[in-house]
């Protein structure tokens, strides 16, 4: 195995009844496989509590992680996945690639549950794709 991956995936409330329809976890589950046989090593933690944040826990997790791929369905300002960037760097956790994938500051359009996956990077070739080239940074 070449590195290694781990995606956070934080259930978002928007996250189970807007793009997902309730079955989101399976994305980043097919996203770790392909990369696990592209030969990255790869971890998923599912968050299913995001507030309070289990920011100890957490931490526990991204410990050594050299990628570190936080996805959502929400706006990046006031997102967990900046709320963990934060917790890292306070915690003196340093890693190669820390990766907040979501909806940035972009509303999401009208479309199917799989085009706005798609359109934002959430699906699980969107996954494959930004931690493949954060990697490929790295050699």
């Amino acid at each position: 195995m070449l590195s290694a991956a781990l995606l956070i995936f934080a259930n978002t409330l928007l996250f189970s009844l807007r793009l997902s329809g309730g079955g989101s976890f399976p994305k980043p589950l097919s996203a770790a496989e392909e990369l696990e046989r592209s030969g990255i090593s790869t971890r998923v933690v599912k968050l299913n509590r995001i507030a309070p944040l289990d920011t100890a826990a957490i931490l526990r997790e991204t410990e050594g992680a050299e990628t570190v791929l936080i996805l959502e369905d929400c706006f990046e300002n006031g997102s967990v996945g900046q709320q963990l960037a934060a917790a890292m760097e306070e915690a003196g956790q340093s890693c190669s690639h820390t990766i907040l994938q979501n909806l940035k500051d972009h509303f999401a359009p009208e479309g199917t549950v799989d085009q706005l996956r798609h359109r934002f990077g959430l699906d699980a070739d969107g996954v494959v794709k930004t931690v493949k080239e954060a990697m490929s940074c790295e050699q």
